[in-house]
């Protein structure tokens, strides 16, 4: 990496992925977060009247949410509860789950006892492959309209079908690991290397589950602590692709390189969650993992035109 912190805004990385060709001028990673947070805390202050002090906290406590994550502290009930979540965090399979983020906690309280505690192993016992069962219970603690309810249980290939399906292939697969500790030694397998790191997302997505693809695997790991990835949704694809740190259409492989790769520079305070979290925030508006949570508008143009002048 030839990036000195006091040597300017630009930087020249050598990346792998690019086939052999010339290494490619981007904007340096600390020149992207500062523009990140100067624009979250802008937000704040804009759209909800706090001060710079206070932004500044509500920002970092957001932040801190994923600094604390540690797998090390789950259960496999939690590893699998955090699975389900991940599973519908596709389009409006969410707000068809869970209601929404207004919604989602009572519903979720819902299902904890059809789903037995979020236990992997009990699930498996109970449920076995009958997922058309599983779909009965789900749509009974979800108290959808009876029209609604009535499409989801007839149409073979419904949103709730399939998140059913996904959700009970999902539990075979976490019950082999009888232990949290035998699951969370299996992903520190991954973490030494920046290409298995990479990899790991597209190993879950590789085992079938109906729905769960890498970016959702990605989601589903970040959100367990593992702070080596993030998940390469579209306000992680568009950031990347305005500071020149990917190419257009570059994958998801190569959106996790990246984050590594910047994380590298940018040292432990900025691990690629967090760096995820910068761009999701700017571009989404979402702040919503500790209270209060706000809404605020997508600062997502305002960023591009800042680190584009910027390159």
């Amino acid at each position: 990496m030839l990036y000195n912190p006091g040597s300017g805004i630009t930087a020249v990385w050598d990346h792998p992925y690019l086939n052999g060709e010339c290494a490619m001028q981007e904007v340096a990673p600390q020149r992207v977060v500062d523009t990140l947070e100067c624009l979250c805390h802008l937000s704040l202050r804009e759209d909800h009247g706090l001060s710079e002090d206070q932004a500044v906290q509500r920002l970092n406590s957001e932040l801190a949410y994923y600094h604390n994550l540690d797998l090390l502290q789950l259960s496999m009930s939690q590893i699998f509860e955090r699975f389900a979540i991940s599973l519908s965090n596709r389009q409006s399979l969410f707000t068809l789950v869970f209601g929404g983020d207004r919604n989602f906690g009572p519903i979720m309280e819902r299902y904890r006892p059809v789903l037995h505690g979020w236990c992997p192993s009990e699930i498996v016992k109970d449920y076995g492959v009958d997922d058309e069962r599983l779909l009965r219970a789900i749509l009974g603690a979800r108290q959808l309209r009876p029209d609604q309810a009535e499409w989801q249980m007839t149409r073979q290939r419904s949103q709730l079908r399939r998140y059913a399906n996904g959700l009970l292939a999902g539990a075979r697969y976490f019950s082999r690991f009888d232990q949290p500790y035998e699951f969370t030694e299996f992903i520190g397998k991954w973490l030494h290397d920046p290409d298995m790191a990479a990899m790991l997302p597209q190993y879950f997505a590789a085992l079938g589950f109906d729905g769960f693809g890498a970016a959702l695997a990605a989601d589903f790991l970040k959100e367990i602590g593992v702070k080596q990835l993030g998940k390469p949704d579209v306000w992680v694809y568009r950031s990347m692709e305005a500071a020149g740190w990917i190419r257009t259409g570059a994958s998801e492989f190569d959106i996790q390189r990246a984050f590594w790769k910047a994380a590298e520079v940018l040292g432990p305070d900025y691990p690629p969650v967090i760096i995820d979290k910068l761009m999701f925030l700017v571009g989404a508006g979402r702040y919503v993992m500790v209270k209060p949570q706000y809404k605020c508008k997508s600062r997502f143009e305002e960023y591009r035109l800042r680190v584009v002048e910027a390159g």
